[in-house]
């Protein structure tokens, strides 16, 4: 859970925590002892005298004790209500590859052998139970059950509250898990789903808190289009009762149990629909053919969620679309599928098959639920919806119960759809293959009152999938709808229309996972105005929006112009953004633009190279800028990159900014910078070495030029859920100093001055207001001393900082200096402080100078610290702060 970023058993007290303990273990009545393994605290073996062989059996009796944690994650209880579930020691599948023995994990399933269950639960009389298995006994629970169902009120004191007790008992077969949930409050519904032209039926059983009744009342309904769905793509639910718990489970929406589900209630109406039904799917796809998640999670997870797009197209069809107003209009699907194409599109692609231990978070879920589910959609445009249902029934039926592998889902499906699938289960399902289609050329010709149409396909990828290809007329109406193979880099096809094709799309619904579906087009680009909402984010090709652009800062006042840029969903290569405005303030034409593009050399690097300039009333800056990244596997926990640039600034003689702290001129700036990171959900720790080349042209001054280098290191240590400290290594220096260096570059004892214009929230540099960097405004570079504003060095600055959080408040000490060149003397300074956070905000407040350069005390009353106090933001903290 740590590694994942989920704290709450390691912020919990002791006394929240439990636990199984094996009490006693016989084995055919022999007592014997466990032996646990070093590298686990979950798992334990029985070390057998003589082999089991084939045919053979033996009996092995447990008595175990089980203290019930708060809900962590999936076990555990919630003041009065109880989600009992790994609540039992339990026996791992043994199969012709050995036995399959894990631990549990905050994500990924569970693999246990199926058995047969006969449970007695005797707990206080006034709670509610839903279960695994079918209630037996006793006659009286029964009835109360029936009492109560479909009532909105249940409290009929069928039993009085008291301390007595009373014991249930269940039984069911052929199950590989027992899970079981405990409320006295819970609501009951009740019905029965009947099987077409037969008299089989299921019972349904829904439980539901009391805060959720209303929007729950009718969701019993889900269970039944489940069962409906399920039934007709597999085969029919072979138990006898099926329940649906409202919990408050903390591994997600829902979660899955023979029998049971159990699903949570903070999403929407239909989200809510779909986790039901994605639970109850999963009686079939891991419940009853036992797949093993742990190691093919796409099996379980990508059939499951393949049906659940089923059901949620034949049930929620208008539910499904998410709008608003006339700026939205598309599909849930579509959304949560952007994941994958963002993933996809930025060199992540990965293996769906591979271990979950290997998968971060957003991994997980779009590698074993989003990509094996649309490959599965794709397989049945492929073969025909009847065609591949029937597959499906015939697989189910033969391995219902056993387990099967991804060679008998493969072989299965081959022997009854008649094709080689190793395109799909080897290279979709099997590697990280990209899979790039592009259409590079298209003409018509008339050819007896018919067109004949011929088109060329490139495949920069080595992933070749099956693909819908539209033709559309001069009117967008699609006048030819295919799907073909290109199983080759080059491919040419010609199809007939009676009417003339204007353009050709490939995958215009995006059902494959086509990396770049800007090139989908044979019309490239299109022209959108004033409507950077509107995007259709199915259009494969790249929209050019115009747009109104308003802004404001310190320089040139209020400024409005108009913004023009490629915008397409998820982003792709070549991204470019050209804005032109005027400045009422500067009276001045202002410009911006920016051009940038990725190359993937392969899954672990990338290089990025962009192209910046900027016309303000001030300066004039061009960049080009280069980035090395090389990329972490996900069970890795480093990573480092590389970066260069090129700058050129010419800051105006007449610009109005602070002459304090900026020199007009020419600046010629040359980068280059290593940065590495070790993180940890506990620790992180980053190091970065920089390096800058700086030729400098100012007038009546003969071009000069300087080194400037310096080494920071940080590292953070999260204490507990409301604790944590940060250490900060600062120490900089010029390797060689023009003759007068430029005042931005100096080592300023409370941060650096931005000499490159890189941070653009920081509007004002004329020092008159209080966002000025030198005022008010806290820069988290350079030397970082708190309080000191103003005070600066030519020779070299160091500092070390540490603060400790104790959420929202913390506390900072920093001590350092800043070198001139005039004295070369160091002498050490320090503050003292404490600060508030807000969002992304830090206000720090400086209580505690040593050697202030200015006219208040050392200990700051209140005049000195309305001038010393400073503000630092934090973007990524404010995104995740207004996200939760």
């Amino acid at each position: 859970m740590i590694k994942r970023n989920k704290f709450r058993f390691n912020d919990s007290d002791e006394n929240m925590r439990g636990f199984i303990k094996i009490d006693s273990c016989f084995l055919n009545n022999s007592s014997v002892s466990l032996t646990i393994p070093k590298d686990s605290i979950d798992l334990a073996y029985i070390e057998l005298e003589n082999f089991l062989k084939p045919g053979d059996s033996l009996k092995i009796f447990l008595k175990w004790t089980v203290k019930i944690p708060f809900i962590f994650s999936r076990f555990g209880h919630i003041k009065n209500h109880y989600e009992i579930t790994q609540w039992y020691p339990k026996i791992p599948v043994y199969d012709k590859n050995g036995w399959h023995p894990y631990p549990y994990l905050e994500i990924g399933e569970f693999y246990y052998e199926f058995g047969n269950y006969d449970v007695r639960i005797t707990l206080p009389q006034e709670y509610i139970v839903g279960c695994t298995g079918e209630l037996i006994s006793p006659e009286s629970e029964i009835c109360f059950l029936d009492s109560i169902a479909n009532k909105p009120y249940h409290r009929l004191n069928f039993y009085s509250a008291s301390n007595d007790n009373k014991t249930l008992h269940y039984k069911i077969n052929n199950v590989h898990d027992f899970a079981w949930v405990a409320n006295k409050d819970y609501h009951v519904l009740k019905k029965y789903y009947y099987y077409p032209n037969s008299a089989d039926s299921v019972t349904m059983w829904m439980l539901i808190l009391p805060e959720n009744w209303k929007k729950w009342q009718y969701k019993i309904d889900v269970i039944k289009n489940s069962i409906e769905l399920y039934s007709e793509i597999c085969g029919k639910y072979p138990y006898s009762s099926v329940t649906v718990a409202n919990g408050k489970i903390n591994a997600g929406g829902g979660m899955e149990y023979p029998a049971l589900s159990i699903v949570s209630s903070d999403r929407s109406d239909f989200r809510t629909d779909v986790a039901i039904a994605h639970e109850v799917g999963h009686n079939w796809f891991y419940g009853i053919l036992g797949f093993n998640e742990r190691k093919e999670a796409w099996m379980d997870e990508g059939l499951n969620s393949w049906a659940e797009r089923k059901l949620v197209m034949k049930y929620y069809a208008e539910e499904s679309r998410i709008k608003f107003h006339n700026i939205l209009d598309t599909d849930y699907y579509s959304i949560s599928d952007l994941f994958l194409f963002y993933q996809i599109g930025n060199g992540r692609s990965r293996a769906s098959n591979l271990l979950t231990k290997y998968y971060s978070n957003m991994d997980y879920f779009v590698y074993t639920y989003t990509k094996p589910a649309k490959g599965f959609l794709l397989l049945e445009k492929y073969f025909g919806e009847d065609d591949f249902l029937l597959s499906m029934n015939n697989f189910y039926d033969t391995w219902k119960f056993q387990h099967p592998q991804p060679k008998d889902l493969k072989q299965s499906f081959e022997d009854n759809l008649g094709e080689n699938l190793n395109w799909f289960f080897e290279d979709y399902i099997g590697s990280d293959k990209i899979l790039d289609y592009s259409i590079n050329y298209l003409e018509s010709n008339n050819d007896n009152q018919n067109f004949s149409t011929l088109i060329k396909i490139k495949n920069t990828g080595k992933l070749f999938t099956p693909v819908p290809l539209h033709l559309f007329n001069e009117k967008n109406i699609s006048i030819l709808d295919t799907l073909i193979f290109p199983r080759q880099k080059y491919f040419e096809i010609s199809l007939k229309t009676k009417q003339k094709p204007k353009y050709a799309i490939l995958d215009p619904n995006r059902i494959t996972i086509d990396k770049n579906f800007s090139n989908n087009s044979s019309s490239t680009f299109r022209m959108q105005f004033f409507n950077f909402w509107e995007i259709d984010i199915k259009r494969n090709n790249i929209p050019i929006i115009l747009l109104p652009y308003p802004y404001y800062d310190y320089t040139n006042g209020f400024q409005v112009g108009v913004a023009m840029l490629n915008a397409y969903l998820p982003p792709g290569k070549h991204e470019f953004i050209l804005k032109r405005a005027y400045g009422f303030k500067s009276k001045k034409f202002l410009g911006f633009a920016h051009y940038k593009n990725k190359i993937y050399f392969n899954r672990k690097n990338d290089f990025e190279y962009g192209f910046w300039t900027d016309h303000t009333s001030d300066k004039v800056k061009y960049k080009i800028a280069t980035t090395l990244k090389m990329h972490k596997p996900y069970w890795s926990n480093y990573s480092h990159s590389v970066k260069f640039d090129f700058q050129y600034v010419n800051i105006f003689p007449d610009n109005q900014m602070d002459k304090k702290y900026w020199d007009y001129g020419i600046y010629k700036n040359s980068h280059i910078s290593y940065k590495f990171s070790k993180k940890h959900s506990l620790n992180n720790i980053t190091a970065k070495i920089s390096y800058k080349h700086s030729m400098i042209t100012q007038s009546l001054v003969p071009e000069d030029w300087l080194n400037k280098i310096f080494i920071e290191t940080k590292f953070s240590h999260r204490i507990s859920k409301v604790q944590q400290i940060n250490f900060r290594f600062f120490v900089g220096s010029f390797i060689r100093q023009p003759r007068e260096i430029p005042k931005q570059e100096y080592y300023y004892a409370n941060g650096d001055l931005d000499a490159d214009f890189n941070d653009i929230y920081i509007f004002d540099r004329s020092g008159e207001t209080w966002s000025s960097p030198m005022n008010n405004w806290y820069i988290n570079s350079g030397v970082t001393l708190k309080g000191f504003q103003g005070l600066a060095g030519k020779l070299g600055g160091f500092s070390f900082s540490t603060k400790y959080s104790f959420t929202p408040i913390f506390a900072f000490f920093d001590i350092g200096d800043v070198i001139d060149n005039k004295s070369d003397k160091i002498k050490l300074l320090y503050d003292v402080g404490l600060g508030l956070n807000i969002g992304g905000f830090n206000i720090n407040l400086p209580l505690y100078l040593n050697d202030p350069n200015d006219s208040f005390p050392k200990l700051t009353n209140w005049n000195g610290l309305k001038k010393r106090w400073m503000l630092e933001f934090n973007l990524t903290k404010a995104i995740s702060f207004l996200n939760n």
